[in-house]
């Protein structure tokens, strides 16, 4: 009589949980309690943690524009910062306010660093309506801002100044821009150009309601059968070809969305390491967050 499927199941995880301490990963994307542990141990400094996200902002940063300034007091922990409040806008550059608002007050009697002001919408969309999601003047339009939804979009397909291969077009060039950096889409899927063609050509040029025409990405332990892997971020599963669509990949498909590609994930959704940083696989490895 052979060991138990339950046995098994446990020698298999300790193996891969030995593997993952072996490869000596370095967790990048740490809770606040994580942290503060590190700091306890000493295995970590206030000054080490500002670094590095200063490194992060000065290598992402000009790609995805999201942090309009960094603190130049930062490694210090300055009482007074020297950082304009703008709301995004040209108007205000150079401006000075009599005090720190209350919300940064309460941040600071906790100890917390003010690293730099993140990127928003000038004047909180208040500048004009018709400005992009996330523009202002300072530090132009931000990368990762949220996309209009199905129903605006399906709007702009019925109004003829949109196609659904228009939008599969600006996706695949965004992903070719910035996963290289970015690191979370795994595989993109080529037959999505020709999906949507046949999406336009089955409706005459027309598209229908909701899902229709609108492309979408799946995590990568999603099955489906497009020329795509499934293997849910591990090198082992390359290559496998699964029997057919999972249900939810189905019920995407029936009202004419687009499969566009596979999204990173954690590899084995954690279960090959509790160790590893969250996000990280063997195919795709560490995204950026």
């Amino acid at each position: 009589m052979g060991p138990s499927p339950l046995l098994v199941a446990l020698l298999i995880f300790s193996l891969l949980h030995f593997l993952s301490l072996s490869f000596g990963f370095e967790i990048k994307e740490a809770t606040v309690s994580q942290i503060q542990q590190g700091f306890k141990r000493k295995e970590l400094t206030s000054r080490d943690l500002v670094e590095f996200y200063l490194r992060e902002i000065n290598g992402l940063n000009p790609l995805l524009r999201a942090v309009l300034e960094v603190n130049p007091d930062a490694g210090n922990i300055a009482t007074r910062d020297r950082l304009n409040t703008t709301a995004g806008s040209l108007a205000l550059l150079g401006s000075v306010v009599p005090r720190d608002a209350r919300v940064v007050r309460k941040l600071r009697a906790v100890g917390a660093i003010i690293l730099g002001k993140a990127s928003m919408s000038e004047w909180a969309v208040f500048r004009s309506l018709e400005a992009p999601m996330g523009w202002n003047a300072i530090g132009g339009q931000p990368k990762g801002w949220p996309m209009p939804s199905p129903g605006i979009l399906q709007l702009a397909f019925k109004r003829k100044e949109l196609t659904s291969r228009d939008l599969v077009e600006f996706y695949l060039r965004e992903i070719n821009g910035l996963n290289p950096l970015l690191r979370a889409v795994l595989e993109v899927n080529p037959d999505a150009l020709d999906q949507a063609d046949k999406d336009r050509e089955a409706t005459y040029g027309e598209c229908a309601e909701g899902l229709h025409g609108i492309p979408v990405l799946l995590k990568d332990n999603i099955a489906m059968r497009d020329p795509l892997n499934t293997m849910a971020g591990s090198l082992a599963l390359l290559g496998s070809v699964v029997p057919r669509d999972a249900g939810v990949v189905w019920r995407l498909r029936a009202p004419g969305a687009i499969i566009l590609g596979k999204a990173s994930m954690s590899e084995r959704a954690e279960f090959r390491s509790l160790e590893a940083p969250m996000g990280w696989n063997a195919y795709g490895a560490q995204p950026k967050n």
